[in-house]
């Protein structure tokens, strides 16, 4: 449609005190932004700040936390994705509340999906650490990259396909592409998701690419130099 989605942040002074860090703290606010790009006209801004509290964050009660300053604010949020939803929405993802949020064009938050919040369940389907790449598709899947991380939550990486029930707010787990050497990837990783029912990953920190068939077998896969 001609348009782009923006990631930003912008570092603004706040009281930290609720989530163990100084009254006279600085924190990263993450921003999503729609641009039309023929003119460059704003055509939708969404702040973390004032619609996400602080104290969803991993981040509360850190070190990172109770050092917070202005030369090193606190991201608390990290937005790391933005895609389109159903109806005009848009779904942001966020690794540092671990959290995946479905946005309404007025800007509230329609859902929580993960994280201390989730309004979706089982907890089993929806526990995921340091998430990156979450997209909804028109099937009503939603695949995403769960990184579990740095620091380390589970034992490797899992490139996730969740089947989500919006109305009932169930998620069920469909499929999970492991490599067989278990990769961990510390930072960053994508999932596409291809025609066949495998899926193209890309390891983030660590660099390697591999594709999956729809079983979840290795059909090809790429070390790259550091």
């Amino acid at each position: 449609r001609g348009t782009a989605f923006v990631t930003a942040y912008k570092a603004v002074p706040a009281d930290l005190r609720s989530i163990g860090g100084p009254k006279d703290g600085w924190v990263q606010d993450s921003v999503v932004q729609e641009i039309d790009v023929a003119t460059g006209k704003l055509l939708f801004e969404w702040h973390s700040l004032g619609n996400v509290p602080l104290s969803e964050s991993l981040q509360a009660g850190s070190p990172s936390a109770k050092t917070a300053s202005k030369k090193a604010p606190l991201d608390y949020f990290h937005v790391n994705s933005i895609s389109d939803g159903p109806n005009g929405t848009i779904l942001v993802s966020a690794r540092n509340t671990s959290t995946i949020y479905l946005l309404g064009r007025d800007g509230h938050v329609i859902w929580r999906l993960g994280g201390k919040h989730s309004q979706f369940g089982p907890k089993a389907a929806v526990t995921f650490y340091f998430q990156h790449d979450a997209r909804l598709h028109p099937d009503g899947t939603l695949s995403l990259f769960d990184n579990g991380g740095i620091p380390r939550k589970e034992p490797h990486s899992r490139p996730l396909l969740l089947k989500v029930d919006q109305h009932a707010k169930r998620v069920t787990i469909l499929k999970t592409f492991v490599a067989p050497t278990k990769i961990a990837s510390p930072y960053e990783g994508d999932t596409e998701l291809l025609p066949d029912g495998g899926a193209f990953v890309g390891w983030g920190g660590v660099p390697k690419l591999t594709e999956f068939a729809p079983d979840g077998k290795v059909r090809f896969q790429l070390s790259l130099p550091y």
